[in-house]
């Protein structure tokens, strides 16, 4: 059940599009027990730059700003309740050039990689 729910807005019948705010930054949240080897561990491995930080989460964005990830600490205070539980059930998609490089130094990070990567 999501947190919030919104009934769909009404496309506009002259040019398609709904009639709503821009968004202006959409990113996933991934709970992790370890905040901070989680976050070096994708820093290096994605070369991603910090953009945001508290002590129970931080936002990585790539250097251009176009992707990013959020990480929330298992239990952190901020965390919300119906998602504070043991981290686990999540799969997380990565396209990148370098899939050979990329998918070697996840490995070798201890990362676990539950499918080899392909073109």
């Amino acid at each position: 059940m999501p947190l919030f729910a919104k009934k769909a807005k009404a496309k506009d019948a002259s040019t398609g599009r709904c009639d709503s705010m821009k968004i202006q930054s959409l990113f996933p949240n991934l709970v992790v027990d370890d905040l901070a080897a989680d976050r070096a561990a994708l820093e290096a491995l994605f070369d991603l730059e910090l953009a945001f930080e508290r002590d129970w989460f931080v936002q990585l964005r790539s250097p251009c700003g176009s992707r990013g990830i959020g990480l929330l600490k298992c239990g952190g205070r901020g965390t919300p309740e119906p998602i504070s539980g043991p981290a686990g059930g999540v799969s997380l998609t990565v396209v990148v050039d370098n899939v050979d490089d990329v998918e070697a130094a996840a490995r070798v990070a201890g990362i676990r990689v539950i499918e080899p990567s392909r073109d």
